[in-house]
């Protein structure tokens, strides 16, 4: 990916407080053009299986929940997740496609995850 992060990210890789080992990262915002959502992109995470995982994003305002929508891995023998792209939960909202049908995500759900809690921090440009 070649564009410039927009945020730094840290979470904690296990549940002992206080925590001993910690991931830190760096993350791109970006409309995403297919879906016309805001999807954050993490960078070379360093976070076990992070494709198969839900993340909590943590501002210190405010708390989303993101599911992992795609992930890119790096060519190779030894392969492993370049960059994972997140979207926020689907709801109904009572929008309708442009077909007329209404948008409906009741049924919509997902099986057992680990859940990361990413504190998130915006990088100010030219700060």
């Amino acid at each position: 990916m070649t564009d410039t992060p927009t945020l730094h990210w840290r979470t904690s890789l296990d549940n002992y407080e206080p925590t001993r080992s910690e991931a830190v990262g760096f993350g791109l915002e970006i409309d995403s053009p297919t879906t016309r959502i805001q999807a954050v992109v993490l960078i070379d995470p360093e976070i076990p299986e992070p494709e198969k995982a839900l993340y909590l994003l943590d501002d210190g305002k405010n708390v989303k929940p993101y599911y992992v929508a795609a992930w890119k891995n790096t060519p190779g023998a030894h392969s492993r997740v370049h960059e994972v792209i997140l979207h926020p939960f689907p709801v109904s909202d009572g929008s309708v496609r442009p077909d007329g049908r209404p948008v409906d995500f009741s049924t919509w759900m997902l099986g057992p995850r680990k859940t990361y809690h990413l504190k998130i921090t915006h990088i100010n440009e030219g700060a």
